[in-house]
């Protein structure tokens, strides 16, 4: 027998964000695990992600392939990598039948392995494991030692040739103790599987797996890869063969329960509030195609196939936003512009559910979404979320055939939501998804639908707590989305049990934002897990104002962002955390686990921020110089005109993803290190990686970037490297001082620059001709720095940083502050848990 978590008849296979099914003997599957590997993994690896831990010391950090899939790529790090996810909620029987399957990129001929599997929390001995490698598919049965396996040909064919892409599905029949496996070279276009044989004659299709009795007891998922770097999973799924489970079925014909839905607090609008979202619309910031019924995008980013298509072109989803904002202005002719750009969205939605885009938009009229490189599975979210703002605050003013339509297309992205089941650790989306699911379930008396969202924000709000905070921490930018996504819920749903979850994830978030607030600067303090932006945002702080006062006050920048859709998204900040927002008398510090390690020798991420009435700081203990990170983040000044300094590193003028943070704070003063990783990306975390830890570059430096009022900062520069450097800008002292900084054998040294904007000052470790960094390469690679800020000149004096190399290591200490990393590039996950905090014995 099976129980299910996933009320699924059909099970959707993710490869890519691509969606499969399956030939008719697997088609009523119900499905149990599934990760894709393209969704919830933007954090760069797999360690602590989605609740997986390890079992050894080596994680698997996800990558991207030339065709841009996001999947798991093996490290050359020790002899193999296992990882298992404890506690999933599955329940098998010793007579079911159990189906795994995998889709792989790699070289038959390289020396890898990668293998999959589910079993009991026994290291190295799960019960039913298979996978590839370069000596072909292998079988495991009942314990590690007692493999089975076969030779590399299926019918005379190599598996792979080059790096091909493989699909191998494995049937374990745990009643006859057997075990079956098939697979599919995508790459070579194969439109089915093949059987393979367990013998070089290819007649023995079966292999004996052994003792299975022990099925009940199986409750854990494992992956374990080794060899190799020219290896990489893209997704992985279980499920129980014939299992039947009802299936959420979209009918055109169905009873709306629109008394089960509310309305944003702000409806209906008043005269006045019509008036200011006509000057929006008027100050729109993309133009309206009256013939396409369509927003025109003068310059959008959009990948078709491989290439960037940067010409004009029509938006879906932006689209249908501009249409909600021309609903809400209550202007009769914007009234009928809205119901024209509807029914040209709801015509591309996908709403066959066998379909691997099921439920889902492309992103342009132009581009289909077969053609598109990379399908946005957030679509179901964003225009399930627009349409249902259209349909249930302005029913009674759409006509009745196209409201009908409003609410198939509603129901379809429900299902695919649910389909999807985003992990929790992708904040954004999984916050997204309550909303479409309990509106849909309950107007639509979608039972599963319903019962899967409720689900959904417990596993929400017990991740947060269990984390200790959310996963894209202190953000402006992404914790206001997750703010207005939970007040849409409270906006539209009337569940008690339902807002009983909900408005303890509003109170966790409005708290998680309010501790860091600074009064006198009226600036988000950090460290920032991302951020677009370094001086908050007027809108930002009108949504502040407006949740302080109880009294809506839109942003005056009309062709904001936010100006049109934030009247709908007006809430109240809890009572008890206004005095954050509004007072600091006296130096305040907030130390908070942003993120709990999956492993006993990893540290957890802390983030550390000093408020004092002068200034506040912030830093994270240990991070990444991705571009939207806010590492270690100071801001002073007044209200009117704030002053601002973030750390960069720096590869040609743009921040290079590669290099590692890390920093111990006490109160004002920072001491902080940096070193590369081998593994990581370019720009982005891991969408443009670099390979085999190679990247050319003419300038490598580390960047403190000073702006708002700071930018006419004054600085001096010293006559060593290793001096301390006072910066004294908008009435407060910094200093910074470098002891140790080394890029082998090239000498660092200071600069100083200014555009009239903002004023840098770089510790620059490389600058001249471009010449290629092969970082297997190197072994000194590192740098470290104290930084201090005061209003008092004399309070600096004391500050002396010291460090020391030895053993590979750098030291670094600063009265009570200590600190060291290794300076030899490894591994991200490797750096990562490298760190020492306290002096080493």
């Amino acid at each position: 027998m099976f129980r299910s978590f996933n009320s699924f008849t059909k099970c959707f296979y993710v490869v890519s964000t691509l969606f499969y099914t399956f030939n008719a003997t697997v088609s009523a599957a119900g499905e149990f695990y599934r990760e894709d590997f393209d969704e919830g993994y933007n954090a760069g690896f797999l360690a602590g992600q989605n609740g997986w831990k390890s079992t050894r010391i080596h994680v698997s950090p996800v990558i991207v392939d030339e065709g841009e899939s996001v999947s798991l790529r093996s490290l050359k790090y020790g002899p193999d990598h296992q990882v298992e996810l404890p506690n999933q909620l599955f329940d098998l029987d010793s007579d079911d039948v159990i189906i795994l399957e995998m889709v792989v990129n790699g070289d038959i001929e390289s020396n890898y392995g990668l293998f999959f599997g589910i079993g009991k929390n026994v290291p190295r001995e799960p019960t039913a494991y298979f996978g590839i490698s370069h000596k072909g598919v292998h079988v495991r049965g009942a314990t590690y030692s007692g493999s089975k396996s076969f030779g590399v040909n299926v019918s005379g064919e190599p598996l792979t040739t080059g790096n091909d892409r493989v699909r191998l599905r494995s049937e374990w029949d745990l009643q006859t103790g057997l075990a079956q496996v098939w697979v599919q070279n995508l790459t070579k276009g194969d439109d089915s599987f093949e059987q393979v044989y367990f013998d070089a004659e290819q007649t023995q299709k079966t292999a004996d797996i052994g003792d299975t009795s022990n099925a009940s007891e199986w409750s854990e998922v494992y992956l374990r890869m080794s060899g190799s770097t020219d290896c990489s999973i893209e997704s992985i799924c279980a499920y129980v063969k014939g299992a039947q489970v009802d299936d959420p079925v979209v009918s055109e014909e169905t009873v709306v329960h629109t008394e089960k839905i509310g309305k944003p607090s702000l409806f209906p609008l008043s005269e006045e509030q019509k008036a200011h979202l006509v000057q929006v619309v008027d100050a729109w910031r993309f133009p309206y195609d009256s013939e396409k019924k369509l927003l025109l995008i003068p310059k959008p980013k959009a990948k078709f196939k491989t290439n960037f298509i940067t010409t004009p072109m029509h938006s879906i989803r932006w689209s249908l936003e501009y249409a909600v904002t021309l609903m809400d202005s209550g202007d009769e002719a914007y009234r009928q512009r809205a119901l024209d750009i509807i029914d040209v969205v709801l015509q591309y939605q996908n709403t066959d559910p066998t379909d691997r885009h099921y439920g889902l938009w492309p992103d342009f009229l132009e581009i289909s979404m077969e053609d598109m490189q990379r399908v946005d599975g957030n679509t179901a979210d964003f225009l399930g979320i627009a349409l249902i703002g259209i349909r249930f605050v302005h029913g009674d003013r759409i006509p009745d055939a196209l409201k009908e339509r409003i609410d198939v297309a509603i129901k379809h992205a429900a299902v695919s939501v649910m389909h999807r089941d985003i992990t929790v650790t992708y904040t954004n989306p999984a916050m997204m998804s309550l909303v479409v699911t309990l509106v849909a379930g309950d107007a639509y008396d979608m039972k599963d639908v319903k019962a899967y969202g409720l689900a959904k924000a417990k596993k929400i709000l017990d991740y947060t707590v269990d984390q200790g905070s959310f996963t894209e921490y202190n953000s402006p930018n992404y914790l206001t989305v997750v703010i207005n996504a939970l007040q849409r819920v409270r906006s539209y749903v009337r569940d008690p049990r339902a807002l009983k979850i909900v408005d303890q994830l509003y109170y966790m978030a409005w708290k998680h934002a309010a501790v860091r607030f600074h009064p006198p600067t009226r600036q988000w303090s950090g460290p920032n897990s991302r951020s677009y932006q370094e001086l908050l945002p007027e809108g930002y702080q009108a949504m502040i104002d407006s949740g302080l006062s109880g009294q809506f006050k839109p942003t005056t920048d009309l062709s904001s962002f936010q100006a049109g859709f934030e009247h709908r998204l007006f809430s109240e900040i809890p009572e008890s955390l206004h005095s954050y927002f509004t007072i600091l008398d006296e130096p305040r510090e907030v130390v908070e686990r942003f993120e709990k390690s999956a492993y006993d020798w990893m540290p957890d991420v802390i983030g550390t921020t000093w408020l004092t009435p002068e200034y506040s700081i912030g830093t994270v203990n240990r991070g990444d110089m991705w571009e939207q990170r806010r590492n270690l983040q100071v801001f002073w000044g007044n209200s009117e005109d704030p002053a601002y300094l973030r750390t960069r590193f720096m590869k040609d003028d743009y921040d290079f993803s590669s290099v590692n943070f890390f920093s111990a704070q006490e109160k004002n003063r920072v001491l902080a290190a940096l070193n590369f990783s081998t593994n990581g990306g370019d720009r982005h975390l891991f969408q443009d990686a670099i390979r085999s830890g190679r990247f050319d570059a003419k300038s490598l430096r580390l960047r403190f970037e000073l702006g708002g009022s700071a930018n006419e900062a004054e600085v001096k520069l010293p006559d060593s490297v290793n001096e301390p450097v006072v910066v004294k800008a908008n009435g407060m002292y910094l200093r910074l001082q470098s002891p140790f900084a080394k890029l082998q054998s090239y000498e660092a040294h200071w600069e100083t620059g200014s555009d009239g904007k903002v004023t840098w000052l770089d510790l620059v470790l490389y600058d001249g001709p471009k010449q290629s960094f092969s970082l297997a390469e190197i072994n000194v690679a590192a740098l470290g720095f104290s930084f201090a800020i005061t209003n008092q000149f004399e309070d600096l004096s004391t500050m002396t940083t010291r460090a020391k190399l030895q053993d590979g290591r750098l030291y670094l200490s600063e009265d009570q502050l200590l600190l060291s990393i290794p300076v030899v590039p490894n591994p991200k996950e490797a750096q990562q848990a490298s760190v020492h905090f306290i002096e080493d014995k």
